[in-house]
């Protein structure tokens, strides 16, 4: 995986982007993203999603994959008007002819819709690189909670709400964007459940280690690990594992900061794998950040333990380190892959 400058621009700038209207994002959402969350607020297991066509068009969708009761999966189109000073429908339509039995849960997209909205408008001048925890109430979560932003989910930055007794009540599970009309991947999202990583077999041995210098980092790989002659600063252990290591030079769009652009390029779900985000590992400071995430290969089903390290070298300049196991190979040798992955060191300029 090359990361160049290149690729910054080409994120931020390939698709329009948008926010949604009267609110302020530090990066923009593009036309298409979306995002799911749970919420535990119903008995049953139950999604709710928003995408963004654009400053004054979503989408909102309502599934829950009962069994006992029947799946129901409700997509409801909103038009918003742009002159408005909060959050005021123009029109509306539903993607499927909507059961009249079903109307309770069309009204909680409304709510969710305005609710969601107020929240984030409050906030609008708090929002930051940091994650922010904001004290609010909220009936249809018992009352008293804590929300939780960050600013790499998009649309409305909200990431996580806990009630009082500090139990998530809505959580952010999944994000990613349609790439056209064509691209079921909203509509047809039906929830996140990683399959549990089989038993993998331990590695024979603990070779020699070797030093790796690469000029603006310094990593310490066993000797089985081979180079890959195709791409600078990649190794691969056979089909169980990869690393690469690059960087990128040069000033954020928009001001924001190379940690929070990698969370939403590094989580999001596509056509070629997949992440529970509320599973997800993640330390971030003024300097580096550490991403750890289990992630679904499609169409096969196969887990793999991905880790990212993005370090500071200097003001512009920031090192990426990315690893990918084989999530069983890696529950086998979790000692082994900690100690690589450990390993990795920037020289500061």
């Amino acid at each position: 995986m090359k990361l160049t400058l290149a690729l910054f621009f080409l994120f931020s700038f390939s698709s329009p982007f948008f926010s949604l209207t009267n609110l302020k994002e530090r990066i923009p959402t593009q036309s298409g993203e979306y995002v799911y969350y749970r919420d535990y607020s119903f008995t049953n297991e139950t999604y709710v999603g928003i995408i963004l066509f654009n400053s004054t068009t979503v989408s909102l969708r309502y599934f829950s994959p009962d069994v006992a009761e029947g799946a129901k999966d409700i997509e409801l189109f909103v038009t918003l008007k742009e002159d408005a000073k909060g959050i005021e429908i123009a029109g509306e339509r539903f993607r499927n002819p909507l059961n009249p039995a079903d109307s309770p849960k069309a009204n909680y997209l409304h709510t969710f819709l305005y609710d969601v909205f107020e929240l984030r408008q409050s906030v609008n001048s708090r929002i930051t690189e940091n994650t922010l925890r904001h004290a609010a109430t909220m009936e249809a979560f018992g009352g008293e909670v804590t929300v939780i932003f960050d600013s790499f989910v998009p649309i409305f930055n909200l990431r996580r709400i806990l009630a009082s007794g500090g139990k998530s009540v809505l959580e952010l599970v999944a994000m990613g964007q349609v790439l056209d009309e064509n691209d079921p991947s909203f509509s047809a999202f039906k929830g996140i459940n990683l399959p549990k990583a089989p038993k993998g077999t331990k590695l024979d041995s603990k070779p020699a280690e070797q030093k790796v210098d690469g000029g603006f980092f310094t990593l310490s790989l066993p000797q089985d690990w081979v180079a890959n002659p195709g791409l600078p600063n990649c190794w691969l252990l056979g089909n169980d594992g990869v690393i690469n290591v690059d960087y990128i030079t040069g000033d954020m769009p928009n001001d924001y900061t190379p940690f929070e652009f990698f969370c939403r390029l590094m989580l999001r779900n596509d056509m070629e794998s997949s992440t529970d985000l509320s599973k997800i590992l993640m330390r971030k400071d003024g300097t580096s950040l550490f991403l750890v995430q289990d992630r679904m290969l499609l169409p096969d089903g196969k887990l793999t333990r991905n880790f990212t390290s993005i370090r500071k070298i200097d003001k512009s300049t920031f090192a990426i380190m990315n690893c990918v196991i084989l999530a069983s190979t890696y529950e086998a040798n979790s000692e082994y892959f900690d100690g690589i992955v450990n390993s990795f060191k920037v020289k500061n300029r």
